[in-house]
């Protein structure tokens, strides 16, 4: 772990299986296009400027286009940090790859077409509605049968939403919340407000969370911990949503994929736990048409740069919607 030259820290599992997969499609590609896989003994015979050129270019005939894709980009890059940290090549060797991957690269022009669109789903109110008052609807059906495992999972659903709108988190941060590292409650009168905080060594960017519920979402937060959180898992522990086997805290895809279950059932809105950011970015920027510096602050952006390619779109449909009620005003004018 101090190795001077080696990552900041380990591959997530999901990251190492990534990798994996990508140099498996990177190696198939290389067969694909002729390439005898004998060759193939250490990756130092295959992480060559002109085998990784041969690679790409046959992954790209593979999928029938000569354009770059998320996919070739992805391969591009895998093969960049096994040259740089595992291999240590040369310094004119490393340039001559980092110059493959950037043209291998596809530019940063926004979000992704399938967010795109589920995010227009809240162009409709009403899905609004549906969404922020989801985690309510929830605690009080649980409410009704406090003491059934099924009603604990219902809050449980109920209190990471709520955390979700208030804090557009990442799922692997949200699954390992523990009420005694993150979660701070503090009493206010005859109420209890919380606050949470994940240090930025726990983050992704390296940039801290942390936020404080108001009242009514806090009271969620209370209603969970206090009643429900207990029939989730036999086994004592700490962590926030606790698997039922171990009370250890729950796989994030796992997690992820049960939310967003639950969320199409209860309201026939397709919402995957990181949509819960470009849903925050919408709403807000909504009603406060081109402050980005706020968006960036509530998502962590250090560069308000990819802030903006990203929400930019958000602000054009505000101007379109504009120009639109100016001319509706002109044509209904009698002058």
């Amino acid at each position: 772990m101090f190795d001077t030259h080696g990552p900041d820290k380990p591959l997530s599992p999901t990251s190492a299986r990534n990798s994996e997969a990508h140099i498996r499609q990177f190696l198939d590609a290389l067969v694909y296009g002729g390439a005898d896989p004998t060759n193939f003994k250490r990756l130092s015979d295959v992480v060559t400027p002109k085998i990784i050129k041969q690679g790409l270019e046959a992954h790209m005939r593979r999928r029938d286009t000569t354009q770059v894709s998320g996919s070739t980009q992805n391969i591009a890059a895998t093969l960049v940090v096994i040259a740089r940290d595992h291999l240590k090549v040369g310094q004119k060797t490393m340039k001559k790859i980092a110059k493959i991957k950037a043209r291998a690269s596809v530019p940063l022009t926004g979000m992704s077409p399938k967010n795109v669109k589920r995010l227009m789903q809240f162009n409709d109110k009403m899905n609004i509605v549906r969404l922020v008052t989801l985690p309510r609807i929830m605690m009080d059906r649980a409410k009704a049968n406090p003491e059934n495992r099924t009603s604990a999972l219902l809050a449980m659903r109920a209190t990471a939403i709520t955390i979700l709108l208030t804090c557009p988190m990442r799922v692997k941060n949200l699954a390992a919340l523990d009420i005694e590292r993150h979660l701070v409650p503090h009493r206010n009168g005859t109420h209890t407000i919380y606050s949470m905080r994940v240090e930025g060594l726990d983050v992704k960017n390296r940039e801290p969370i942390e936020f404080q519920l108001n009242k009514g979402n806090s009271e969620v937060i209370h209603r969970y911990i206090t009643t429900f959180r207990r029939s989730l898992s036999g086994v004592r522990g700490t962590a926030q949503f606790p698997k039922l086997t171990d009370g250890a805290s729950r796989t994030p895809g796992h997690f992820g994929s049960d939310l967003m279950a639950c969320i199409y059932r209860e309201t026939g809105i397709e919402m995957n736990t990181h949509l819960f950011r470009h849903f925050g970015a919408k709403i807000y920027l909504d009603t406060h048409p081109g402050q980005y510096e706020t968006v960036r602050r509530l998502l962590k952006h250090k560069n308000i740069q990819t802030t903006i390619k990203f929400y930019a779109e958000l602000n054009s449909q505000h101007a379109h919607d504009s120009l639109s009620a100016i001319l509706t005003k002109f044509g209904g004018c009698d002058d």
